[in-house]
């Protein structure tokens, strides 16, 4: 679509003014003034387009849409369609520019050549898109992605839960909107002269679920471990008691020692031997048990969260008993000859 330079775009604009300035003919032959509302939103239409800083058309479209509703002057339609142009809002301004070719007189030759060259154009690239709507007041918001330069947004809103639009060919990101509700991307390839429809439905988003991390079971592994590897250096032990007293059974028959026999210190260090026994083995299964207990309480819990609500009159209990072992060893020795007994408790 051509560009009008800035001084005929300014020429223009300056024609619409005056026009908003007469009486506007109505449909029954009578004629009406222009209000003083519609002439202020359209001067600030104007101002918009003409901002030093960049025409600001989104602004302009909404003052000149105002102006047109408090004074249906044919004269703005020109303004509401090249706004629409600009904005990407294709069949909106195809409606303004043909209606205002039909019902504007005296339109400058200049600019109604240009509005019919940017016509033809319109008319052969828009798409048009129905959507329907889920709550029916929701509003449409597209956004279509250039192959270069930023991306351009439009608003729509829904009426009795359908938009129709005609857009322009290209890349487009459409949802709806519903308060903070929202639909699902529609991600559209808008291709020249085609048509589509879409379904779209603002609901909530969906509750994203806290997952509890599962228990590690590498605790309880290397705590039952450890009470295994205590329980074996108590069986070391309690193997190397039996084997010094046997030694002793040996070297005093009968109960009889020699002379040159220390009794004593073989007593002390066979007592020593069941002592460590002693302890390690009732350390270690206490280890040992503790680490079992907690990989059967874990599993157990784990299990109870994977089933799916059960019904409210089953009732599940499970119960655990972790077992331990004992072994305790006992010499007893005396002058005439030593003895060893070993009990073993589960």
């Amino acid at each position: 679509m051509a560009r009008l330079s800035p001084g005929v775009l300014a020429a223009l604009l300056a024609t619409g003014t005056i026009a908003v300035g007469e009486a506007v003919a109505r449909a029954d032959g009578q004629v009406e003034a222009v209000s003083d509302k519609a002439r202020a939103h359209f001067d600030a239409g104007v101002s918009l387009l003409l901002d030093p800083d960049g025409a600001r058309y989104e602004d302009a479209y909404r003052e000149f849409q105002v102006a047109y509703a408090a004074s249906k002057s044919p004269r703005i339609l020109g303004n509401l369609g090249f706004c629409a142009m600009k904005l990407e809002r294709d069949s909106e301004a195809i409606d303004a520019y043909t209606r205002y070719l039909d019902e504007a007189p005296e339109i400058d030759a200049v600019e109604r050549e240009q509005i019919k060259r940017d016509l033809v154009t319109l008319r052969s690239g828009v798409v048009r898109v129905i959507i329907t709507v889920s709550p029916a007041n929701a509003t449409v918001l597209d956004v279509r992605h250039p192959v270069r330069g930023t991306p351009v947004t439009n608003v729509y809103v829904a009426e009795q839960g359908r938009v129709t639009i005609g857009i322009r060919p290209g890349r487009h990101v459409i949802k709806a909107r519903d308060g903070a509700n929202e639909s699902p991307a529609w991600e559209l390839e808008a291709t020249p002269g085609s048509a589509q429809t879409h379904r779209l439905v603002a609901a909530p988003a969906p509750q994203a679920v806290a997952m509890r991390a599962p228990q590690s079971k590498i605790a309880p592994w290397l705590l039952t471990g450890t009470g295994a590897v205590v329980l074996a250096s108590g069986a070391v032990t309690g193997i190397l008691a039996l084997r010094s007293k046997d030694r002793m059974d040996v070297a005093c028959p009968k109960g009889e020692c020699p002379s040159s026999y220390d009794l004593s210190g073989e007593t002390s260090k066979t007592r020593a031997l069941v002592t460590a026994t002693d302890a390690l083995l009732i350390s270690g299964g206490v280890i040992a048990a503790t680490g079992i207990t907690w990989l059967v309480l874990s599993s157990t819990d784990k299990e109870k969260k994977a089933q799916s609500s059960p019904p409210p009159s089953t009732t599940m209990t499970t119960t655990s008993t972790a077992s331990s072992f004992t072994f305790q060893p006992d010499v007893a020795c005396s002058t005439t000859g030593c003895s060893a007994t070993a009990r073993g408790v589960f």
